[in-house]
């Protein structure tokens, strides 16, 4: 194959992905919306686990061990993955339940897990303990929704590349903002407010979650047969 062909074969797919997400047309908008949500999704995982949920309890006053479990703990909660479609099933149209357990993981998780340091010092560990395990249990709930939602905009000519462009902006999108939050909390920790901006940075990943929770919530909802 010369040259040539290969950069006609390159030209003709990216064609075939801004087909996929056009705007002109209702099933390429909740495409976008569906790959813009798991840009954000990867964005305010980065910047609300790990090391950085890790250097957060920390700095609450947590110990290594606390931290610990209060990591697993939304692990354990996935016992609860096979009462998901038994729950689901049950609604014709699941867009509010599916909204309100999502919403309800990322303030669990994220927005109470933030405050609780600077409103209930005395009670943080316990009470990090109970949100993220509240918060494990509603994401459980909600995991086999929205793939089987939003799997109808994805015919299967087009799911292979949808993924990859997914997989690929979303590492991305994982890389530039881990960057960015590492300068931020380096250079907090060089001084006596490391806590201080590691809220903020989670503050603005809850931001990103809403914002998510929005565009999962656009497309339109099939019509379900209860059972």
């Amino acid at each position: 194959m010369s040259c040539w062909q290969r950069n006609i074969g390159v030209i003709n797919s990216v064609r075939g992905q801004c087909r996929m997400l056009s705007l002109y047309d209702a099933d390429g908008r909740a495409r976008l919306c569906i790959l813009i949500a798991e840009c954000l999704k990867a964005v305010y995982t980065a910047l609300t686990t790990g090391v950085f949920l890790t250097g957060f309890l920390l700095n609450a006053g947590m110990t290594e061990a606390q931290v610990g479990l209060a990591a697993a703990l939304p692990l354990t909660m996935g016992v609860l993955y096979p009462l998901s479609p038994l729950l689901l099933e049950r609604f014709a149209r699941r867009r509010f339940v599916l909204g309100t357990l999502r919403m309800a993981y990322h303030v669990f998780t994220i927005l109470c897990v933030t405050a609780l340091p600077f409103v209930a010092q005395r009670w943080t560990p316990h009470a990090v303990m109970l949100c993220m395990l509240l918060g494990g249990a509603a994401n459980c709930l909600t995991s086999s929704g929205f793939p089987a939602w939003h799997i109808g905009f994805l015919p299967k000519q087009l799911r292979a590349g949808f993924f990859a462009l997914s997989a690929a902006v979303g590492s991305v999108c994982t890389a530039v903002s881990m960057s960015a939050a590492g300068v931020l909390a380096d250079w907090a920790a060089s001084g006596d407010h490391q806590l201080y901006w590691l809220a903020v940075i989670r503050s603005a990943a809850f931001l990103l979650a809403a914002v998510e929770v929005v565009l999962l919530l656009i497309p339109r909802e099939p019509r379900y047969q209860s059972t």
